[in-house]
């Protein structure tokens, strides 16, 4: 899975600008030409305009003047902006009615949920759209990301999650199952009859491009005249962007293209982590503390450390649960975000002294991460069954390698993803959908394209290098934010302030046809060797992470460190959700 840059729980952080936002926080693709309405409509006609979206409002489609429509309606209601409050009236939500495929306007249909988040200053400057990733989020993680001037804000649940007609296992997911709410490698492979039962022939509508339709239909039919529009596709969400693109290439006025992963294949995922663990090892032998600590070579450190601990070399952190697999999912949690990756040093420092010392800071580190997590209401919109079921039927290497490759390669690997095999174990017995002729394609639009990532994010720059170059060709602006993870918008600046990335947007939603200027790269803060005295008290229980012997234990914690080890649970438990993670060890 791709995960969201919303990592949106997992990486926030803050910019602003005097036009557009006034903070962004985030914790984390031939279609048919501009006037075409792919249900054959015509585009908005006399008569067919859009109504003005308000409180129980009606948006009539827009497409009855010239040649008919579907005749979608999308009315607007009052509901919270946290899907985790149970009463609100802050943000409207529709629910509409869509075919379950396109191509079947009068077949059969399925929900598609979209909120609203109104702009302060009415009327809004545009729509701005936002995509999440996984695939498998529900739009719920960009609720609170956002405090946007004078954008209306569309939260699209992706078809098949949330509020969408989520595909579920309920079974797997119930809270009194083995691992709760989680779905495991054993249940997973036990959804694939549940999931064929229960939906039969409709899972071949659960399509990134079905999903596309849905935005470009639903823009369609709610946005003003002459209203800018701009589309944003975080992660997976620049898969379903570029779709869209494709379909609707000059629909919007502008499309984000953000921690992008257009169309990557995930089979060699761990291949990609190990990559990345490589460099940020390699990073740490230029860094004075980090060297002097792990010597000139701290790969061959890490290595050691982690065979070591394999042969028995290390009974006491063993003991608590602690194995490769354990360290390659707290290690590729880690690396999805800003600071928890200066934490992985410290950890391959302990692990290979392995004294009293080490061995209680890790017992601290496996007692934060393994209290019991519930997940909250918006957590629970994720579909396991969606990721699942997108990710194999076009995500995945066809032919796909056999799952004693990608167990092998995880046997050997410092740090590894470890999603890769349990979904190929059922890869076979999955229900995929066919590949249609947009998989593997990409957009061909005259609109502006912004496409940012993460200079140490996990997809390595050549597997998404001939997108780049495609869009360049066209309209199209790259920015890498320097020693930034998955999510750009997670490396702050020197001395403080409006993130790069959050600069390089706010242009971006000012005025997309301008010229981007990304001097601020220059200015982003170095890697974070230097674990903050906060984040080591929670996680190692001690103020300096190398070689303090803890004393704040689970049972001994200030309130500020047990604000901040909740804090980690929280995110934790939210990238576990959301397949990030799999099968982690947990105390029965």
């Amino acid at each position: 899975m791709i995960p969201s840059t919303s990592a949106t729980n997992m990486m926030r952080t803050t910019f602003r600008t005097t036009s557009i936002f006034s903070s962004l926080l985030l914790l984390w693709a031939a279609g048919c030409d501009d006037d075409t309405d792919p249900l054959g409509g015509g585009g908005q006609g006399a008569g067919g305009g859009a109504t003005t979206a308000t409180a129980s409002s009606t948006s009539t489609s827009g497409v009855g003047g010239a040649g008919g429509g579907s005749g979608l309606e999308v009315v607007w209601t009052p509901c919270p902006l946290s899907s985790d409050d149970a009463s609100g009236d802050e943000a409207l939500c529709s629910t509409t009615k869509v075919p379950l495929d396109w191509n079947d306007p009068d077949g059969p249909k399925i929900d598609f949920f979209v909120k609203k988040i109104p702009a302060p200053q009415q009327p809004p400057h545009g729509q701005l759209w936002l995509l999440n990733g996984g695939p498998g989020y529900s739009g719920a993680d960009f609720e609170t990301a956002f405090a946007a001037q004078t954008y209306d804000l569309f939260l699209p649940d992706h078809r098949g999650t949330g509020r969408s007609s989520r595909l579920a296992c309920p079974e797997a997911e119930d809270d009194a199952s083995p691992d709760g709410y989680w779905v495991n490698d054993a249940e997973l492979a036990d959804c694939v009859p549940q999931l064929v039962s229960t939906y039969g022939d409709t899972l071949a509508g659960y399509t990134t491009t079905n999903a596309a339709r849905d935005i470009g239909e639903l823009i369609e039919r709610t946005r003003q005249p002459d209203q800018l529009v701009i589309v944003l596709g975080a992660s997976y969400g620049s898969t379903w962007g570029n779709r869209y693109l494709q379909i609707y290439p000059g629909q919007a006025d502008g499309v984000m293209l953000d921690a992008f992963a257009v169309d990557l294949k995930m089979t060699r995922d761990d291949w990609f982590f190990n990559a990345l663990g490589e460099r940020w090892m390699d990073a740490c032998a230029a860094e004075a503390t980090c060297s002097q600590k792990l010597g000139p070579d701290p790969w061959a450190t890490m290595t050691q450390a982690i065979d070591n601990l394999e042969s028995g070399g290390c009974p006491g952190i063993a003991a608590q649960g602690w194995t490769r697999a354990e360290l390659h999912k707290f290690w590729s949690f880690f690396f999805y975000t800003w600071e928890y990756r200066s934490l992985i040093a410290p950890m391959v420092y302990r692990l290979a002294r392995c004294e009293g010392r080490d061995i209680s800071a890790f017992q601290i580190l496996h007692d934060v991460f393994t209290q019991p997590q519930q997940p909250t209401a918006a957590q629970r919109y994720f579909s396991m069954m969606l990721s699942t079921h997108v990710m194999l039927s076009e995500l995945w290497e066809d032919p796909p390698p056999p799952v004693g490759e990608l167990v092998d390669y995880q046997a050997t690997a410092n740090v590894a993803h470890r999603l890769a095999a349990p979904a190929q174990a059922v890869y076979d017995a999955w229900p995929r959908y066919e590949k249609d002729s947009y998989v593997g394609g990409l957009g061909v639009t005259d609109k502006p394209v912004l496409m940012m990532r993460g200079q140490y994010d996990f997809i390595p720059i050549a597997e998404i290098q001939p997108v780049i170059d495609h869009y360049l060709q066209g309209n199209g602006t790259f920015v890498e934010i320097p020693n930034a993870p998955h999510s750009p918008y997670a490396a702050p600046p020197q001395g403080g302030g409006p993130s790069c990335a959050g600069q390089v947007l706010g242009q971006f939603l000012s005025d997309p046809t301008m010229t981007i200027d990304s001097s601020c790269t220059s200015e982003v803060a170095p890697l974070p060797f230097d674990v903050s005295s906060g984040l080591s008290n929670a996680a190692f229980g001690h103020s300096d992470e190398w070689d303090g012997n803890p004393t704040l234990t689970i049972a001994v914690e200030p309130t500020s460190v047990a604000v901040d080890r909740e804090r980690l649970r929280r995110r934790f438990a939210a990238a576990r959700l959301h397949g990030q993670l799999g099968g982690l060890h947990r105390d029965p």
